[in-house]
This record gives structure tokens, sequence and C-alpha cells, in this order.
């Protein structure tokens, strides 16, 4: 427990370098990795991201046929709360172009869902 506590200490203080590890050029698939690891670790970490690039989702596009049933976040709301009814937040349109077209991002990957009913409350 000791030793997993200063090693947790050790990556939060140390400072991070950006590695790329696209195979081309015109890629961009960087990670971040701690400056300070040995450099024999590092050499040995660095190799086996590279072999095993083809096993991260860099974008949305590259996690098509992900089950929503193997991670979900589900939100439970006590039934028994009060509601409370505010004004509409306005978006500055600008801000408001880009949130639209990031959800409409997600939900095209099925990453979110709408919701129909929230506690049996809305018809």
């Amino acid at each position: 427990m000791e030793r997993e506590m200063q090693v947790s200490q050790r990556v939060k203080t140390s400072t991070l370098e950006e590695l790329n590890l696209a195979g081309e050029e015109n890629e961009q698939k960087t990670m971040l990795i701690a400056k300070d690891m040995p450099p024999n670790n590092k050499t040995e970490l660095v190799n086996l991201l590279r072999q095993n690039r083809d096993v991260c989702a860099w974008s949305f596009e590259d996690m098509k046929g992900l089950d929503p049933t193997f991670c979900q976040h589900q939100i439970h709301l006590n039934k028994e709360a009060k509601l409370v009814q505010q004004r509409r937040y306005h978006l500055n349109p600008n801000y408001a172009v880009r949130v639209k077209k990031e959800i409409d991002k997600l939900l095209r990957f099925r990453l979110i869902r709408p919701v129909k009913k929230l506690l049996g409350l809305v018809q």
C-alpha cells in the first residue's frame, strides 16, 4: 500500500511529455507519459504502446460497435425530491452551434441517448 502511494505521488509531481504513436507523420495519435521515467522503462513502454496502438480508440469513429452495456453511467435521483423549474439558459449562438455538433456526434455514435421519461413524471 505504501509503495502504491509513493508511485502515485511521483507520477502526480512529474512533468509529462507528449508521445506520438502514429505510424505515419500526418497522423496524430498522442499519449502523455512521464518525462522522468527511467530510460529503460521508457523504451519498453514506448515499444509496447507502438506495438499495440491499434487497440486504442483515438476518436469516436474508432469505437464503432462498442456495447453500451460494457460501461454506462447512470444518475440515480431521489424520487421524493421536489422538482425545481428554472428559466431556460440561452447560450451564445456561436457556442451553441459547437455544443449542438458535439451532442449530435455523441448521439450518432450512441454514446448518449435521449431521455424520454424522468422518474415517470414526464409523459
